[in-house]
């Protein structure tokens, strides 16, 4: 009934939005549903962005290297002591790392996916920005910051129209290399995952596993492991032994603003979250259930409700919104929410330090990009205004 709930709350929401568009539809504000153009100066702009996010991710990438080999003895021992580096993670955070800067990786994956369906083709801007996501991920052995690159560079690539068009008139890239080439960036983000999970020492030998799950390969060479069928199947059934104990009583808001918690209890307020959730047995010990669990556990059966509702209605309204607009800005703001609901199975992402980072700094870069257009515009403008 929670599932159920939660579910129909979201179409709701969703539905809302639309309604509510066709309501007050303007024919003069008709939704781009054809590419159009990008100017060169824009192109020039983001490529430049992309390039200063790539020189800030790399040197933190480098940084992060050096540290987490140097406390384990050498580069090699990341991966061969890669549950030794997790469970260090997990409970004391690694020791010099620089907190929340690796999070530029995730506004450099969406710019990564926008800049690849604006050229046609991957291109070395692009490319070093998926590596460095994928190294900052390798050396802290976590999967989750890989899960949302993934659905910020397919945001970013799917959801842009406009297209780089040379002199010829053609646009850049045919279907078939367009494809291939968010398939090899894909690929390289889901083998990033299959690295960490092949190396982090996790345990593959499971209560109740049937005959057929305990003859998968658990070798790093195989993704389908009994681990990875867990990991999406658990949720239900954590949620369920959540709800039957009910146990939990966090204050309002404990999970849905964790990140502003975890920085308040820094200046000295009794309000730390904890990283991870209480554990249920079910039998398998688990304690990811969906974001159902933390928006129940913040605000009742509400939050089942209004939650689920206002991610929906969010949802439909950034995607019009940016339909209209084109604005980058719009679609930061729209990639984040995605990542939300992708993540919704596993759990709250707006408890992730990470996603409210990379929020932020999104919003920052397109702040920057904006203005910089502007700028050259009005440059242009008086330019051509003395001529």
């Amino acid at each position: 009934l929670v599932i159920a709930g939660g579910w129909i709350a979201f179409v709701f929401g969703s539905g809302v939005a639309i309604c509510a568009r066709f309501a007050v539809h303007n024919k003069t504000q008709e939704v781009l549903n054809e590419p159009s153009n990008i100017s060169g100066i824009e192109h020039t702009h983001l490529l430049r962005i992309l390039w200063v996010i790539n020189i800030i991710a790399v040197a933190d990438a480098i940084y992060a290297v050096y540290n987490v080999s140097r406390l384990l003895g050498s580069v090699s021992n990341i991966l061969v002591l890669g549950n030794l580096l997790y469970s260090v993670r997990v409970h004391e955070g690694i020791p010099g790392a620089i907190p929340y800067l690796g999070t530029i990786t995730l506004t450099g994956s969406l710019l990564a996916g926008f800049y690849t369906s604006v050229v046609g083709r991957v291109r070395l801007v692009a490319l070093v920005a998926i590596l460095t996501a994928i190294t900052n991920s390798v050396t802290s052995m976590v999967r989750a910051t890989l899960i949302i690159s993934v659905i910020l560079f397919v945001t970013g690539y799917f959801l842009n129209r406009r297209r780089l068009q040379p002199e010829s008139g053609e646009y850049y890239g045919t279907k078939l290399r367009r494809a291939l080439s968010v398939l090899a960036v894909i690929a390289l983000l889901v083998a990033g995952m299959e690295i960490i999970r092949g190396n982090r020492g996790m345990t593959e030998g499971f209560v109740g596993a049937t005959t057929t799950l305990k003859k998968l390969d658990v070798g790093a060479g195989s993704f389908l492991t009994p681990s990875i069928v867990m990991y999406v199947t658990v949720q239900h059934g954590v949620l369920n032994q959540y709800l039957k104990k009910d146990v939990e009583d966090p204050p309002i808001g404990n999970y849905s603003f964790a990140p502003l918690w975890r920085l308040l209890s820094k200046i000295g307020f009794d309000t730390y979250v904890a990283q991870h959730q209480p554990f249920y047995s079910t039998p398998v010990d688990a304690n990811t259930g969906s974001y159902l669990r933390e928006l129940h556990a913040d605000y009742g059966i509400a939050g089942i409700v209004v939650g689920p509702f206002l991610l929906g209605l969010a949802t439909s309204a950034f995607w019009l919104r940016y339909e209209r607009t084109r604005a980058l800005g719009d679609l930061i703001i729209l990639g984040h929410i995605y990542v939300v609901v992708g993540m919704s199975l596993f759990a709250l992402a707006t408890q992730i330090g990470s996603w409210l980072g990379s929020l932020l700094f999104g919003l920052l870069v397109s702040f920057i990009y904006s203005r910089r257009l502007r700028a050259k515009e009005r440059t242009e403008s008086r330019a051509l205004a003395y001529a």
